[in-house]
Formats: C-alpha cells, structure tokens, sequence
C-alpha cells in the first residue's frame, strides 16, 4: 500500500493522528517537491514518535534528509 493510500486510511480511522502523519519535503527555493516526512502516527502513553522520511534518489545528499530531521526532532519536543 503506499504511503499516501495508507496514511489517507489512517486520517478516517485515528484522525487524532492527523497533524502527525507524513506530508511532503519541498524545496521553496526550487518551487519543487523533494520527498516526504513526517511521524507515523501522534505521541504515544510515554511522548514517543517515531520518525520517517525519503527523499527522492535523485535529490539526495543535498541536505533535504538532515533538515526534515531537524524540523521533525524540534516539531516533537515543542
């Protein structure tokens, strides 16, 4: 199932997950998107999520990877 399918299914199921889930990597600079990221679903009992992203091979080792991590880690502590 891919991504946007399966996290479509889970916005209807668990909406409370909905600010959490994947959404896509754009490079404003280039007006281009670059991949996805996000959180596979909302915080659970003890504050943890769990991180996912890709970005497209194409666009690799340009930086996108480190700065969707960065805003994801400082996403989650605030």
């Amino acid at each position: 199932m891919s991504t946007w399918r399966f996290r479509a299914r889970q916005a209807v199921e668990t909406p409370q997950d909905l600010p959490w889930v994947t959404g896509v990597l754009w490079d404003e600079a280039a007006a281009l998107p670059v991949g996805k990221a996000g959180f596979h679903g909302a915080p659970d009992a003890d504050g943890m999520v769990e991180v996912g992203y890709a970005v497209d091979p194409a666009l690799r080792r340009r930086g996108y990877a480190r700065a969707a991590l960065v805003t994801l880690l400082a996403r989650a502590r605030r």
